[in-house]
């Protein structure tokens, strides 16, 4: 349990010196996406068969390229062993030596298959051109199309909240699925949806693209939030550019959005209320964050970059102050989780904080906090591996102060 120091962007138009490490890289190939399962191991691929893993962190990487006849765009580990990569010409190869052999499952038809995902230990989805959705439940050796509404058009991203529950966006819609990925739903959009990322079973952002008026105009990119499980979007930034290729947040204020366009990041600090921007030299495709300070960047002739403080945007102190809350906050997430989640908290004054979690019956679980705590912000740990799947409630109190909220265990 610790205080947490939550800063935030006061312009959206400040430009924020990155702090971003270019990485010596064994290849002048474009690299379209990277994949990290912790500080030190990581792979990325790219166009022409490029595959490449590291076990330092990006200092050295090791080549293990496949045909060079397909360009390969989203690749994904589920754990150091298991790993699967997707790319042009419907081509799809999976590894369970950690990378360093591949067998190849798929080549038909003539699409491009967009990016890849994980569900569960067995389970995987894969989503492409002209309305193309794969699904394994076997690690990725046999495949069947699921369910889903009639949808010709290019699915692009997939982010998954549980092993039930997760998104799918494509040009002029959104899909949603409840059960796995078995059948889906349109939510219904009117932009080519570039990438989504579902924080709780509520809170989602994602980017996108339209093109405005005629076609010799430059279109317009956005960063949009959802509260309510993606059926309505608030419109958070705008901008001229194409698609803006990956979202990633650490908790509810904290956020990265990938500026493949012009090169950089936007980064926020107060959840997507304000954007500021990080500038980086080269045409950029993909990153991956472990946390909010430790992430890796690809793109366009073999660039790699990382950063070990969030790019440096938690280090200026001249843009930042210290957020103090003006009213009894908390929020867990993720939401749903297995089996850890983590509860936020942000109390007006100073006093003495009861935090505990409850089953459905209002039987007491734990108490997470009792103590005196400062006027600020918090976040405690809570583990719910000993517990059944269900819904759980849980309870802050400070002074006359309660604030009660549900969030639920699935395993």
């Amino acid at each position: 349990m610790k205080k947490i120091l939550i800063v935030f962007v006061i312009l959206c138009s400040l430009s924020v010196k990155g702090q971003w490490t270019k990485l010596n890289s064994t290849t002048s190939k474009d690299l379209n996406s990277v994949h990290f399962l912790d500080d030190k191991t990581g792979w990325v691929c790219g166009d022409s068969g490029a595959i490449m893993k590291t076990t330092d962190g990006g200092t050295n990487w090791n080549s293990y390229n496949v045909s060079d006849l397909f360009n390969l765009l989203s690749i994904r580990f589920y754990d150091s062993l298991k790993g699967i990569v997707v790319g042009t010409k419907s081509v799809i190869y999976t590894t369970e030596d950690g990378g360093i052999t591949w067998s190849l499952k798929n080549l038909n038809p003539d699409i491009n298959l967009n990016q890849v995902r994980y569900i569960d230990s067995a389970k995987v989805l894969i989503v492409g051109n002209s309305g193309r959705m794969l699904l394994s439940t076997d690690w990725g050796n046999s495949w069947i199309t699921p369910g889903t509404p009639a949808l010709s058009n290019n699915l692009h991203s997939i982010s998954f909240l549980t092993n039930k529950v997760g998104w799918v966006g494509a040009d002029n819609s959104i899909i949603k699925t409840i059960n796995g990925g078995t059948i889906w739903l349109s939510k219904g959009e009117s932009r080519n949806e570039t990438e989504i990322f579902a924080l709780n079973d509520t809170l989602l952002w994602k980017t996108s693209w339209k093109q405005i008026t005629g076609n010799f105009d430059p279109p317009h990119n956005y960063i949009e939030q959802s509260t309510n499980g993606g059926s309505s979007w608030t419109q958070q930034y705008t901008g001229i550019g194409y698609a803006l290729p990956a979202i990633y947040f650490d908790d509810l204020k904290r956020g990265f959005v990938l500026n493949g366009y012009v090169g950089g990041c936007f980064v926020t600090t107060n959840g997507g209320l304000n954007w500021s921007s990080q500038s980086i030299d080269g045409k950029l495709n993909d990153f991956c964050f472990i946390d909010i300070a430790r992430g890796w960047i690809v793109g366009n002739a073999g660039i790699i970059y990382k950063t070990t403080n969030g790019g440096g945007v938690f280090t200026d102190v001249e843009q930042q102050k210290e957020y103090f809350p003006t009213s009894l906050e908390m929020q867990n997430y993720p939401n749903p989780f297995n089996p850890m989640t983590k509860i936020t908290y942000s109390i007006p004054q100073t006093g003495f904080v009861k935090l505990k979690v409850f089953d459905l019956l209002g039987n007491e679980i734990t108490t997470l906090v009792s103590e005196e705590k400062q006027k600020g912000n918090y976040e405690v740990e809570f583990d719910g591996s000993r517990l059944s799947s269900g819904i759980y409630f849980y309870q802050a109190i400070v002074g006359k102060n309660v604030i009660t909220k549900k969030m639920m265990l699935i395993k």
